[in-house]
């Protein structure tokens, strides 16, 4: 009615919330932006020992199932820091994130 999409903001507030708790250990999320139709996120987070936040763009992912188990699948990631983006090209293809059987159902759901 107001161009609000309510389902997309609720889904990027549970992926923030996953996101936080994910990165705590290194640092703290600062910004995330998610474009559910593209299937891309964009985050900005604080470092233990950097100066300043890194922002990394995660081009596309899926949730997938696999015996039993439920995966998010990053395809491809850019890094503002040009030696963390190397990195991360690098390291691909990506290991698949196992998501907490507590969350999985809903993560599928709103995905």
């Amino acid at each position: 009615m107001f161009g609000i999409d309510l389902l997309g903001s609720a889904k990027t507030v549970a992926l923030r919330t996953f996101a936080s708790s994910y990165i705590a250990p290194y640092g703290q999320l600062d910004k995330l932006e998610a474009d559910w139709k593209q299937r891309n996120i964009t985050i900005v987070v604080s470092l233990k020992g950097e100066t300043s936040p890194i922002t990394v763009e995660i081009k596309k992912f899926e949730v997938v199932d696999r015996d039993g188990r439920t995966f998010v699948e990053i395809s491809d990631v850019s890094v503002s820091r040009t030696w963390c983006h190397q990195l991360a090209q690098d390291l691909k293809p990506y290991p698949p994130i196992k998501l907490p059987a507590s969350v999985a159902p809903y993560v599928k759901k709103l995905l």
